[in-house]
């Protein structure tokens, strides 16, 4: 049986900052990310696709590797921005207050 490639419309780095920046996801956060994302992740080879037909058809509805390239980089700069106003909140909760009688901002 013929395997099926993936999608070559992203280099091998971006590919894995992708997967990286997807594992990084927070769990509830992750299905919904992967599920509004599953066709354009199996195409890209970082989900594994449920079966064969389901991959087939991935790769087909993202035939077009320019298209398949600016979505997939749109994906990696939502992930990528949403990981940084997580560290931001993390590190502005975690900064001691000047006063520490008036709220914070």
């Amino acid at each position: 049986m013929e395997t099926e490639v993936p999608n070559s419309s992203l280099s091998a780095s971006d590919r894995d900052r992708l997967a990286r920046l997807l594992a990084s996801v927070p769990p509830e956060r992750r299905w919904a990310v992967e599920h509004r994302h599953a066709p354009l992740l199996c195409a890209l080879g970082v989900l594994d696709a449920p079966d064969a037909g389901y991959a087939h058809a991935a790769l087909r509805r993202f035939a077009d590797t320019s298209e398949t390239r600016k979505r997939a980089l749109a994906l990696i700069d939502e992930l990528d921005r949403e990981a940084r106003t997580e560290r931001y909140e993390q590190r502005r909760l975690a900064r001691p207050r000047l006063w520490p009688g008036l709220p914070s901002h």
